[in-house]
C-alpha cells in the first residue's frame, strides 16, 4: 500500500476522479464530498462484511453518513465535532437559566444579542 496523505485532499480527490484516477481506498472528510463523488460512478458499494460490521458496531445515523440513496459506500472512521454547542448543566442550574432549545433562544439569551447571561 502506499498511503498519499495531502492538505488539500478534498481538492486532489476531485481532480484525480475527474481524471479517471481514483485511488483505490480514501478516507472521505464529510458526507457531501461523498455523494459527490459517488455521482461519478467512481465509487463502488462497501463489501456486505463491513455492512456488516457497521450495523453491529454503529449506529444507523452513522451508516447513513456513509450511504448515498439505498446504497451503502463508506464506513465511519471517525468524527470531529465542530458544530455542537456545550454548555454546563449545573452553571445553568445554579444561576437559573433556562437551556434553550433553538438556536435562536441560545442568539438572543447570548449579552452581545440583548441577553443577560453569559454563553461560552
Amino acid at each position: 500500500m502506499t498511503y498519499n496523505g495531502s492538505d488539500e485532499f478534498e481538492t486532489e480527490i476531485n481532480v484525480r476522479v475527474e481524471g479517471g484516477n481514483p485511488p483505490d481506498l480514501a478516507i472521505i472528510p464529510q458526507p457531501g464530498l461523498l455523494q459527490r463523488v459517488v455521482g461519478t460512478g467512481a465509487v463502488v458499494a462497501a463489501p456486505e462484511s463491513v455492512s456488516a460490521n457497521v450495523d453491529e458496531f454503529w449506529s444507523e445515523d452513522w451508516k447513513n453518513y456513509g450511504t448515498v440513496g439505498t446504497t451503502f459506500y463508506a464506513a465511519p472512521l471517525m468524527a470531529s465535532v465542530k458544530g455542537w454547542v456545550w454548555y454546563s448543566p449545573t452553571e445553568f442550574s445554579e444561576n437559573g437559566y433556562e437551556v434553550p432549545t433553538t438556536w435562536d433562544e441560545a442568539h438572543d439569551a447570548h449579552p452581545d444579542h440583548g441577553g443577560q447571561r453569559r454563553l461560552r
